[in-house]
């Protein structure tokens, strides 16, 4: 699933508050204690985390920092028993007061039937998926807004 959006203000501003929200992230779920800064993270970074199903279950996921380029590019792998999910942040410079996000969210299992069902449901659940992206893109505008 793949999402672009114009938003208003500068890719500098919003891949900061991408690190930002990836830190707490990280902080909040430190197994050591230790508190990590911007300068910590790097690709290859990874991190534990308890994370709920849509079902209500709770697991515990592996998330790796596959790919960061300061101002351009956000990827973040999740491990968990039922496979990989992947999401990634584009963002590209279209004015100077505008930029395009990308927004894409995959998964791939080892099981050829999670993979289909993944697939399935993507279709069956596209109008809310779309909704909830729509809404994500809404709150990062009404941040980038405030930051501005």
């Amino acid at each position: 699933m793949e999402a672009t959006r114009l938003m208003r203000g500068k890719k500098e501003t919003c891949y900061k508050l991408f690190m930002e929200s990836i830190l707490a992230d990280i902080n909040a779920n430190s197994e050591d204690g230790k508190q990590y800064t911007e300068s910590d993270l790097h690709s290859g970074f990874t991190y534990y985390k308890q994370l709920k199903t849509k079902m209500g279950q709770e697991g515990r996921v592996k998330v790796e920092l596959t790919e960061l380029v300061p101002n351009e590019v956000y990827v973040a792998k999740f491990f968990s028993a039922q496979g990989v999910n992947t999401v990634s942040y584009h963002l590209e410079d279209e004015d100077e007061d505008l930029f395009a996000l990308t927004y894409e969210e995959d998964f791939i299992s080892d099981k050829t039937s999670k993979n289909l069902n993944f697939s399935l449901m993507n279709k069956l659940f596209s109008r809310s998926s779309k909704k909830k992206m729509d809404l994500m893109f809404n709150q990062l505008q009404t941040l980038l807004d405030s930051k501005e």
